[in-house]
């Protein structure tokens, strides 16, 4: 009985772990491009 709950929390927070991980990716991309633009639109300024 423990051992299946102690197996299960692990699992969790395995879980939880990965969706962090896929939620900084996509954060982290979303910030890399609006970076990106705000660096192009200073070159187009005259």
């Amino acid at each position: 009985m423990l051992l299946s709950s102690f197996f299960q929390r692990k699992k969790d927070f395995a879980e939880e772990k990965e969706a962090k991980r896929r939620f900084f990716i996509e954060y982290n991309k979303n910030e890399f491009k609006k970076i990106r633009n705000n660096c192009q639109n200073i070159d187009q300024k005259p």
